[in-house]
């Protein structure tokens, strides 16, 4: 069975059964497996960077932000008080 074989089969499935709620979980959990493949060791990992490098930079600057004002818990989940 190859993999054409295997996602016909999976549409037909999806169709039948009527689940085609399944389909963006599936769709998403590819990106992201194809997302891990290219970064692990590849030339295509510092254009990936750049996607998310303006995301992690306001994460951070969120971050200080909260610890500035006292609202980022720094020991785990809660602030012990």
């Amino acid at each position: 069975m190859n993999t054409w074989d295997m996602a016909k089969e999976f549409w037909h499935f999806l169709k039948v059964r009527k689940k085609f709620w399944l389909l963006p979980i599936v769709l998403i959990t590819l990106l992201f497996g194809a997302l891990i493949l290219f970064t692990t060791s590849s030339p295509m990992a510092p254009f990936i960077y750049t996607l998310f490098k303006r995301h992690l930079e306001s994460a951070a600057i969120n971050c200080n932000i909260l610890k500035s004002l006292g609202r980022f818990p720094t020991q785990g989940i809660l602030p012990l008080k």
